[in-house]
């Protein structure tokens, strides 16, 4: 609706507004040797110039783009030129529109055939700026083709007054041949500028009263980032540049803007509450603000920066960000708090300290206001919000910039208390028959209250319910809900603690295992698992987002309809961004199962990615467990991690006695010609591999943790195959770890046993590695096949086993025996 009463409103002023006239003057002009065609590059299209200058005491700004389209997808995507202005303070100037074909231009510029729009890009955020955009459809145009356009917008928003800023990429996400800058200012202003992530300097003449900065760079490559990359490390090259001296002088430009009519505040109080100020008043004051006033923000010409009077702001009950921050301020302020506006960077944050200072460095405003000696931040925009002074959640902004007399730098703002997220589960299972009442209470601390309390405000209870339902039916196929969801929040200013809870009947907790002589129940965390979404992969160069700081902790009970033994279990994971932390324990006919993530930190460096995806599939691996039944005895925890103790030392028994009778019975002649020569050349390698063996054997049994019967557990679910796998795998280490550790003994003792011992440890190595790939693939069809060690173990016996077989130097060192030949 408002954008269509700002059409109306602007309509009239498009036309006029938008003119054809020559390039200005003082538009300094290249050859036009960029016109003719470029070698293509990858992609669709490439920019052979990217063009901008400014003239500040004129107030105008010139921009001309030169741009060779090389597929269909290219001349789709730069056929429509649109160019957008303000009309309230701003006109249009066309100077050329032109197709190169040939080394020939083709005019398109055709006033006439330009239609002006409105169309509100932040309409889905509730902003209104009031802007219109001019529109040329390019017709006839080819592959190969380079379209040429240049215009002037003269007039700079008259909030800024004589001050200018400006933002000058040196690389973007698409190919450019050449970057072209150029800046005029009045001798005696001149600008101040920073370099960001590039080294490149302008050059400066200076004549006739006015100073000319020039930048210049070529940028073929575009600028390409990793997924996830933090918003405010995603950043192009660029410079930032204003005539701003420093922070000072934003503050003192912004403080006019944030006047207002003292009279008209006292009424506005007395129409919200006319009890005197307390702790309690604060809160109240606040919630008022976010909840009652809208957001809607209606940003054309000066009103993008100057916000709109309290009074009107709380008469027609909507502002946007900046508005509702002064509303707030004023009534504190009636209220004898201290309170200012406070500008911050939603995307930049923290790095809005290498801008230079300039108000266009900010894109929100919020409020910083003063309470018994503290200092506390709100967002007035956020709704729904909760908690007292210390429990009030505010966005990691990082930092800020005060309007208030008097400061002269940017604030660092503090991060507040993290948020969490606690869970309990019960689930009752009352016989065997499948059937379980399941209720869940979740309590929600600091931002996480806030996203809840506002998910609820704008749903029925009946909706939100059949949403939780159907999340839950991942894990549980046909719960039901046996109760209407229920929110508590009986304390919105307090703690801004709320809790929720939920209401179900599981008909089928008990699932037949594939060989059907057990039946078992999962417990999973199933909301846990969200919060451990990360990269597939781990070849990046940039930092990684892992999401902001926060706390997860679940409890399930488990009770059963029978006593039940529970091995207790406990596992902590810590990586760089994660702390993980499950146990497992009970007592009687309850089984408990606790796990909690703590999130570190938002970001990490892209060299800890790898070590981060491994510790997760760490976590993944203790989210699932099972409680299982065999019908035949009672128990949660399968016996076969004891039974594997006993295997291991059943093993171990065997290779005791069958490595002495190799190690004295298997006792080859020498070679006649054997020179008894040490160990040494190419046999170095070989041993390095023997000897490194039983080390990667040791990591391999930790890491399957055969003896813990919660791994067993895990296998039983998935039936007889997969239990046959691993019994087989386990079998295979511990045989090969006895003999593996035989043979280096008769490796260093240099006996003439070990040239065919070893064929026979590279062909287990290869045969077996092979064979339970193929098993494993066999079993699970999505099973990622393992083929670095594939080719890792046939490149040595392809290497190693006709070098033990005819090498010489083999023969003369391996030349002892267990006893003495004569």
């Amino acid at each position: 609706m408002f954008s269509i009463l700002l059409l109306f409103f602007f309509s009239h002023l498009s036309f006029s507004q938008v003119k054809t006239s020559p390039i200005p003057d003082w538009v300094k002009s290249e050859p036009e040797t960029a016109n003719s065609a470029h070698k293509p590059t990858e992609g669709g299209y490439t920019y052979l110039l990217f063009e901008r200058q400014y003239h500040v005491p004129q107030k105008t700004s010139f921009s001309r783009y030169k741009i060779q389209v090389l597929t269909v997808d290219g001349i789709q995507e730069n056929s429509d030129i649109s160019i957008n202005y303000d009309p309230t303070y701003q006109t249009l100037h066309i100077h050329d529109i032109s197709i190169w074909r040939d080394g020939k231009a083709i005019n398109k510029l055709n006033l006439s055939e330009i239609k002006t729009i409105q169309k509100e890009s932040g309409s889905n955020q509730f902003i209104y700026d009031g802007s219109l955009s001019a529109i040329i459809h390019l017709s006839d145009v080819q592959k190969q083709d380079i379209i040429e356009y240049s215009y002037s917008i003269k007039g700079f928003n008259p909030v800024n007054k004589d001050f200018f800023s400006a933002d000058l990429y040196h690389q973007l996400y698409f190919p450019v041949k050449k970057f072209r800058y150029r800046i005029i200012t009045l001798a005696d202003k001149g600008i101040q500028y920073r370099n960001i992530d590039h080294q490149y300097s302008p050059s400066i003449e200076e004549g006739s009263g006015m100073k000319i900065y020039t930048w210049e760079n070529e940028a073929l490559s575009p600028k390409m980032f990793d997924i996830n990359v933090p918003n405010w490390l995603a950043i192009y090259p660029m410079t930032s540049v204003s005539n701003f001296s420093g922070w000072e002088e934003v503050v003192s430009w912004a403080l006019p803007l944030y006047q207002y009519d003292l009279r008209t505040i006292s009424p506005i109080l007395k129409t919200i509450n006319n009890k005197a100020l307390t702790e309690e008043k604060i809160p109240e004051l606040i919630r008022m603000v976010q909840d009652d006033i809208r957001y809607l923000g209606l940003e054309s010409g000066m009103s993008a920066y100057r916000p709109n009077a309290p009074k009107k702001v709380f008469d027609q009950k909507f502002g946007d960000c900046k508005d509702k921050s002064l509303l707030l301020v004023a009534l504190l302020r009636e209220e004898g708090v201290k309170a200012y506006p406070l500008l911050v960077n939603t995307e930049w944050r923290s790095e809005t300290k290498a801008l230079q200072p300039s108000q266009s460095a900010f894109d929100h405003c919020v409020v910083t206001y003063e309470w018994e000696g503290k200092n506390y931040f709100v967002d007035p925009t956020i709704s729904d919000q909760g908690g007292s002074f210390e429990d009030s959640f505010f966005p990691d902004y990082g930092v800020g910039l005060v309007i208030k007399e008097g400061v002269k730098d940017l604030i660092e703002i503090p991060r507040g208390k993290v948020p969490y997220t606690k869970i309990n589960e019960l689930i009752t299972v009352n016989d065997f028959s499948g059937k379980a009442e399941y209720v869940v209470r979740s309590e929600m601390y600091g931002r996480k209250a806030d996203e809840t309390r506002a998910y609820f405000a704008n749903k029925s209870k009946e909706e939100i319910t059949q949403e939780y339902m159907n999340y839950y039916a991942n894990l549980y196929p046909g719960i039901s809900t046996t109760a209407v969801v229920k929110l508590m929040d009986y304390n919105r200013n307090g703690e801004n603690l709320l809790t929720v809870e939920e209401y179900y009947q599981i008909p089928d907790f008990w699932q037949k295992a594939d060989d059907s002589t057990y039946v078992y129940g999962q417990i999973y965390p199933i909301v846990l698992e969200s919060l451990l979404e990360l990269p597939k992969s781990a070849n990046r160069t940039m930092d990684y987002f892992v999401g902001d700081e926060e706390e997860f902790y679940q409890t399930t009970q488990v009770v059963l309809p029978e006593d039940w033994n529970i091995t207790p279990f406990e596992k902590k994971i810590e990586a760089s961004a994660f702390n993980y932390h499950n146990k497992i324990f009970g007592a009687g006919n309850t089984v408990v199962v606790e796990h909690s993530l703590k999130r570190l930190k938002n970001t990490i460096p892209a060299v800890e990615v790898a070590e981060l995806l491994k510790k997760k599939e760490e976590v993944m691996k203790e989210l699932s467990f099972y409680v299982t039944h065999t019908g035949k005895q009672k128990g949660s925890s399968s016996n076969l991690g004891q039974l594997s103790i006993l295997l291991a030392l059943i093993i171990l028994g065997f290779w005791i006695y069958f490595g002495i009778k190799l190690y004295k019975n298997y006792d080859p002649d020498p070679w006649i010609y054997a020179e008894n020569k040490s160990i040494g050349g190419w046999l170095v390698l070989p041993a390095i591999g023997l000897f490194a063996t039983p080390i990667y054997i040791l990591i391999t049994i930790i890491d399957m943790e055969y003896f813990s019967g919660q791994t067993w557990l895990n296998v039983e679910t998935h039936g007889n195959a997969l239990r046959f796998l691993v019994v087989s795998e386990m079998i295979y280490n511990f045989c090969f770890l006895g003999f593996t550790l035989v043979l280096i003994l008769l490796f260093l003792q240099r006996r003439t046993s070990v040239p065919k011992l070893m064929v026979v440890f590279y062909a287990i190595s290869i045969s077996v590695t092979l064979l339970d790939n193929l098993a494993a693939y066999f079993i699970n069809v999505d099973f990622e096949i393992e083929t670095r060690e594939i080719v890792r173990a046939s490149a040595a016996a392809i290497i190693w086993i006709p070098y033990f077989i005819k090498s010489e130097r083999v023969k003369s060192t391996f030349c002892k025996t267990f006893r003495p030949r004569d």
